[in-house]
C-alpha cells in the first residue's frame, strides 16, 4: 500500500464542545439501541466497557441550532486568514446529520457561510476517525483551499435530556 502525503498547510482550527456529563446520563438521554436486546437501550456500564469511556461531551441544546457549527467554521476561517470566496472545496464529515438525506448538511453550511454556489460540498458519513477520511479525501481531490468541518451534533432526529424528540427551529439559517 502506497501511502499518500498530505500537501497542505493547515492554517486555520477552531473546536467548540459540550458541556462533558457521565456516561450514564449520555446513555440515558441518547438512547443508542442495543442490538443484542432488541427494545432496550445500552447502558452507560457497557459503553464504558465496550468503548473505554466514561464520559461524554454532549450538549443538546446548544447543538441543536446549527448556527454553532457555522460559527465555529467561521472561526476557522478566519483563523486561516480565508474569505468565504477563497475556499475551492469543502468536506463536512459527520454521523449525526441534521437532514438525513442528499448532504444537505453541507449544502446548508454552504450557504450560510457564503461559500460560493461553484464550490464542490462533500459530506462523508463517518465519526471520530472521519477527520483522516476527509483529508484523504481533500488531498485525492487536489483543491486548493479547503473547508474541512467535523461535527458530531444531535440531529433533528435526536432526543433532548427529557427524552423527547429536538425541536425543529423555524428560523434555521440553513432553511
Amino acid at each position: 500500500m502506497q501511502v499518500r502525503p498530505f500537501p497542505y498547510e493547515i492554517g486555520g482550527a477552531r473546536a467548540e464542545l459540550g458541556t462533558v456529563i457521565d456516561i450514564d446520563s449520555w446513555a440515558r438521554q441518547a438512547r443508542v439501541p442495543d442490538r443484542r436486546k432488541p427494545g432496550e437501550h445500552l447502558a452507560g456500564a457497557t459503553v464504558t466497557r465496550m468503548l473505554g469511556v466514561e464520559s461524554k461531551a454532549w450538549d443538546p441544546d446548544r447543538f441543536a441550532d446549527r448556527e454553532t457549527v457555522a460559527g465555529v467554521a467561521r472561526g476557522a476561517l478566519a483563523d486561516a486568514r480565508l474569505d468565504p470566496a477563497d475556499v475551492t472545496g469543502v468536506v463536512l464529515v459527520t454521523c449525526t446529520p441534521y437532514e438525513v438525506m442528499l448532504d444537505q448538511d453541507a449544502f446548508g453550511l454552504l450557504r450560510v457561510l457564503g461559500i460560493p454556489d461553484h464550490v464542490p460540498p462533500g459530506q462523508l458519513g463517518a465519526g471520530c476517525v472521519g477527520l483522516a477520511r476527509a483529508a484523504a479525501v481533500v488531498a485525492a481531490t487536489g483543491t486548493e483551499r479547503a473547508l474541512v468541518v467535523a461535527d458530531n451534533v444531535p440531529s433533528r432526529i435526536g432526543t433532548g435530556p427529557d427524552g423527547a424528540p429536538l425541536p425543529h427551529y423555524a428560523d434555521d439559517p440553513y432553511r
